[in-house]
């Protein structure tokens, strides 16, 4: 397939390459828009089996709690491979301690720099989430204990308008909110935002409490 030869020719003509600056150029390439404003398909499958996986993990009471561009691995075929376990954990009994505490700074949530913190699903996701922006941005996220102090990161939907799907950078943002309360709570609500209907909005600052009581009105 076309998609499996861009990826033989980027090995070929990068072999000094790792695997994370590998990743951002394929997801340059596949460029997660379409006329509908729907991510592509290629990426769009990518991203689905990605999420597939990170529920399965989830579904047995596991955190990975180290998603990050270097972590995951693109396989032959353009499907995502999520590496090092070295941090995972059960989540149930992980929300009074993290042992093996594990950060990526622009990666890894607020929650993650306490070793008590409230992590969850919801930790991962942020994590997701602050992955697809690196691959668009080309750079990790400001970090997030940054943005608890002072939160100057640009909203997706605001600083990529219109060179990817809305509803694409809107879940982005979603999954990226400082507060865990914000984010979305499963896997589930992420993947449903990423095929939700959505229309661009003027760029107005919101509050988090402005956009805690969209998220309640629904």
């Amino acid at each position: 397939s076309t998609d499996l030869a861009t990826i033989r020719d980027l090995i070929a003509t990068h072999p000094d390459w790792h695997r994370t600056r590998l990743s951002q150029e394929l997801c340059r390439r596949w460029e997660w828009i379409n006329e509908p404003g729907r991510p592509k398909d290629m990426a769009a499958r990518a991203l689905l089996r990605k999420l597939d996986g990170l529920e399965l993990i989830h579904a047995n009471d596991l955190l990975h709690l180290d998603i990050k561009p270097g972590n995951i691995h693109i396989q032959l075929g353009g499907q995502p491979l999520l590496l090092d376990f070295g941090a995972v954990h059960g989540f149930p009994q992980s929300r009074q301690e993290q042992p093996g505490q594990v950060i990526s700074p622009g990666f890894s949530p607020i929650e993650q720099y306490d070793s008590s913190g409230y992590v969850g699903p919801w930790t991962d996701l942020y994590s997701l989430g602050a992955t697809m922006r690196a691959c668009i941005e080309g750079k990790p996220p400001l970090n997030a204990r940054s943005r608890h102090e002072h939160d100057t990161l640009k909203q997706a939907q605001f600083a990529f308008r219109g060179r990817y799907a809305d509803n694409l950078l809107r879940a982005i943002d979603w999954a990226m909110e400082v507060d865990p309360l914000l984010r979305p709570q499963s896997v589930a609500q992420f993947r449903a935002a990423l095929t939700a209907e959505t229309i661009p909005e003027p760029e107005v600052e919101r509050s988090a409490l402005g956009r805690l009581t969209d998220a309640l009105m629904g």
